[in-house]
């Protein structure tokens, strides 16, 4: 059985590294191309252990570095903890100014045992940084400790759903597969793998935009795939990667494309065990 172990004082430290590119083409009404890069690293301390095994944490950032183009504006950030490089379009709409770090507010961060968000506070000045993405509910299975005891060699089926980006209504219902590899050498530690993917074939579908127009998906796919890599002797996820494409053709009322591709990574890079 796979979980994480929350000690009070316990201090864990990341990088995470998000990449991606979301476009119409041509564009659609009110639907700007995303495309972003993002570069952060933080440190977590474990602050209360709750009853159940939730762990609340302070969240410290250490370095961000986000470049790319939103809806709200262009985005060039350079920032640590008391120092910001701020170059934004549509600054007012995104709510930061120029010479105030991201990184600076108090933040903390809560999980439960098998690793997945609970609630947190102050993240708001983040979460501009953090698009675009893999789809959330991928990543949540991805980086989330399985329910049931695992073993290499074990496989198992599991449902969920996507959406069409920047689409309202009913999104895609996936099938993904998940496999449990051989343990492996990751560093000094040996680490057990566990590899998510999903594909979806679209045809004929009717998809509802966020700018109101509705469009018919003559063909279309989507594919996902992760590797978890999760160190069973310290109880800790030592690294996630994720990536995944959607790419659609519509041929009404407009003929046009949408290509989406996003790649996300977690990775451990330090433990400081409480004194």
């Amino acid at each position: 059985t796979i979980r994480h172990r929350f000690d009070a004082g316990r201090i864990l430290r990341y990088r995470m590294q998000l990449a991606g590119d979301t476009a119409w083409n041509p564009p659609l009404r009110q639907a700007d191309r995303v495309q972003m890069a993002t570069d952060f690293t933080f440190t977590l301390r474990a602050k209360t252990v709750r009853p159940g095994g939730a762990c609340t944490f302070d969240l410290l950032g250490e370095a961000l570095r986000s470049t790319g183009q939103t809806p709200a504006g262009r985005i060039d950030v350079a920032a640590g903890r008391g120092r910001s490089a701020v170059n934004l379009g549509g600054r007012q709409s995104i709510g930061l100014a120029s010479g105030k770090s991201p990184l600076d507010g108090p933040m903390t961060i809560t999980f439960g045992p098998r690793g997945e968000f609970r609630f947190g506070t102050g993240l708001v000045p983040l979460v501009i940084f953090m698009l675009p993405h893999v789809d959330h509910r991928f990543w949540n299975l991805l980086a989330v400790a399985p329910l049931q005891p695992v073993a290499p060699g074990d496989e198992w089926d599991v449902d969920f759903e996507v959406p069409v980006p920047g689409s309202e209504g009913r999104p895609l219902s996936i099938e993904g597969l998940w496999e449990v590899l051989q343990p492996e050498r990751h560093g000094r530690r040996e680490v057990l793998p566990i590899e998510l993917t999903a594909t979806l074939d679209l045809t004929d579908a009717n998809v509802l935009l966020k700018n109101g127009d509705r469009i018919h998906v003559s063909s279309g796919n989507s594919h996902a795939s992760g590797r978890a890599l999760w160190d069973v002797e310290a109880e800790l996820l030592a690294s996630a990667t994720a990536e995944q494409s959607i790419l659609i053709t519509a041929d009404r009322p407009v003929r046009r494309t949408l290509q989406s591709r996003n790649r996300c990574s977690l990775r451990l890079l330090g433990v400081q065990e409480p004194e």
